[in-house]
């Protein structure tokens, strides 16, 4: 009988080796550093040198305020006037509040409030010749906050 050769088995493969750790080995730098303490002339040098910058600094602030002012001057002006409007509010209001809350204060403001109105109705609002009357007067102060020539509405 004929005889037919037999056939390696495949050797086994191996997918993921582990991989083999590697020491590597350091030794530490060590850097040093010497400073040299200043001596008092250095020290003295630096702090005229900032003395100087402070007063140069200083000496020109007026000028750069004035600057600063003369080209936002308007802005400001507006500003200042919102701020103490609104101050002035708050002022109002903490003032009302104290009054408010004593005892027979509140109701007598309430008392003199409904009576003013009532007043005006009568005087301006309830007949026609008052009413105009009412309204010559508006026409008058009108003129004289927005000039002579203010438009007719």
């Amino acid at each position: 009988m004929s005889e037919t050769p037999e056939t390696p088995a495949p050797s086994p493969v191996t997918e993921n080796p582990e991989p083999t750790p590697v020491v590597v080995e350091t030794t530490p730098v060590t850097t040093r550093v010497e400073m040299s303490a200043p001596t008092t002339g250095q020290v003295q040098e630096e702090a005229q040198q900032v003395g100087q910058a402070f007063v140069s600094i200083l000496s020109d602030l007026p000028d750069y305020i004035g600057g600063f002012f003369n080209q936002y001057q308007k802005l400001l002006k507006t500003l200042g006037l919102i701020v103490l409007a609104l101050l002035s509010l708050r002022l109002l209001q903490a003032t009302l509040d104290v009054f408010n809350s004593l005892p027979l204060l509140g109701g007598l403001f309430e008392v003199v409030g409904i009576g003013y109105s009532a007043w005006f109705v009568y005087r301006y609002l309830l007949t026609s010749s008052s009413r105009q009357e009412l309204a010559a007067q508006i026409k008058s102060v009108k003129e004289q906050v927005a000039g002579g020539n203010s438009p007719e509405s």
